[in-house]
């Protein structure tokens, strides 16, 4: 008897290299395997070349990552992904794009940490946004906090400009530790720009869910993408036939 086809999941990733092993580490070490065939079936395409989303949504001027997503998502396509997932934060304003082009269902990590959020009880009404500033200036998780009945609520300044030391450290491979620190003291200290005090705080960045320790209170959009992709790779496809079950 054959063995049960599941889907193969494809991942756009390089954006940045660390937070893609980060997700695959994390789908890997979740998995309740026995040997090797129970585990995800996944086709990564780690592309650090992807052009930068800060370049093009912050600082101005740079290329758009949108053609180069979607030639991705094709590929992955074409080389049998079912489904797709992409552990960067930022660059699901282009998600539209990739369904799009290729025709598959994105795993939304943004809808994903909002369902996530709204499931808590008691449910947040203000959630905290730990993220790069393109995260917040495009208005992200923004919109997608008020279409669930929540609030974004953002660092102030200077501890915005802390967040993007530390996630451009990531990205340069810089060491860890002090990473850890500096982002660990951020997030005791969390200032909000709006004075309002956030009920919980969601990691919005895949670069700081590399530098995330387990505590209280914090939730993390990259686990939250893991914990789909583990439920989605491990379904079986609906048979046709009742008398193929």
């Amino acid at each position: 008897m054959s063995a049960v086809r599941r889907p193969v999941i494809g991942v756009l990733g390089g954006m940045g290299p660390l937070a893609t092993v980060e997700l695959m580490r994390r789908v890997v070490e979740t998995t309740p395997a026995q040997d090797d065939c129970d585990h995800i079936h996944l086709i990564v395409d780690s592309n650090p070349h992807v052009p930068s989303r800060i370049a093009a949504l912050v600082e101005g001027g740079g290329a758009s990552p949108e053609a180069t997503l979607a030639r991705m998502a094709c590929n992955l396509r074409d080389s049998g992904c079912d489904l797709l997932a992409m552990p960067c934060n930022t660059a699901h304003l282009y998600v539209q794009a990739i369904r799009a082009a290729s025709g598959l269902e994105v795993l939304d990590m943004v809808a994903l940490s909002m369902a996530h959020l709204a499931r808590r009880r008691p449910k947040p009404r203000h959630v905290g946004i730990l993220g790069s500033k393109a995260v917040q200036q495009t208005g992200l998780f923004a919109r997608a906090c008020q279409e669930a009945g929540m609030t974004a609520v953002f660092p102030e300044a200077r501890q915005a400009d802390t967040l993007m030391d530390v996630i451009k450290g990531v990205k340069r491979n810089a060491p860890r530790p002090p990473l850890r620190r500096r982002f660990a003291a951020l997030v005791g200290s969390f200032a909000p720009e709006c004075g309002q005090k956030p009920d919980v705080l969601l990691l919005a960045c895949s670069e700081l869910s590399v530098l995330y320790n387990a505590r209280e209170g914090i939730e993390d959009s990259l686990a939250i993408l893991a914990a789909e992709i583990l439920r989605r790779g491990r379904m079986k496809p609906k048979s046709a036939n009742p008398g193929d079950a």
